[in-house]
């Protein structure tokens, strides 16, 4: 579940759409290509197709998205799940979800939090200072499980 293995470069060229040297530093995630490309189409979405999903295009244009962005879940092979909404990381369960230790399981407390502004390298937990985020997070990611 950690960023090393969620985190990575997109790079994109658009002559005239897209500045040389353009760097944006918003969360996205690969199922916003969906909407990404029926903008780039021209194509209209049935109001319940990929709700989860925002167009790169204002970004990429230096902007910003018209709404604010659903938060973002990341889900490990061993069935971890990660909320990232905004600076904030949660993850439900006790462990990286994936090879490195502690393993952890899915949904066991504690839970981890961690302020990706401040520590990419997530080595600082604050789930235990801030318990009232990490229960505001775990009923995001549960809305979002629930659908």
């Amino acid at each position: 579940m950690w960023e090393a293995g969620h985190r990575g470069p997109v790079c994109a060229r658009g002559p005239g759409v897209i500045a040389a040297g353009e760097k944006c530093e918003r969360t996205t995630a690969h199922v916003d290509l969906f909407a990404t490309c029926a903008e780039i189409a021209r194509a209209e979405l049935p109001g319940d197709a990929a709700e989860d999903s925002f167009s790169w295009l204002p970004l990429f244009k230096g902007g910003d998205w018209s709404r604010p962005r659903a938060p973002v879940i990341n889900h490990s092979a061993s069935g971890i799940f990660a909320l990232r909404s905004g600076k904030w990381k949660l993850i439900a369960g006790n462990g990286s979800g994936g090879r490195q230790a502690p393993k952890g399981r899915l949904f066991q407390k504690p839970f981890m939090l961690f302020d990706l502004q401040a520590d990419l390298g997530e080595k600082n937990d604050l789930a235990e200072a801030k318990p009232e985020l990490v229960e505001e997070l775990t009923v995001k990611l549960e809305a979002v499980r629930s659908k």
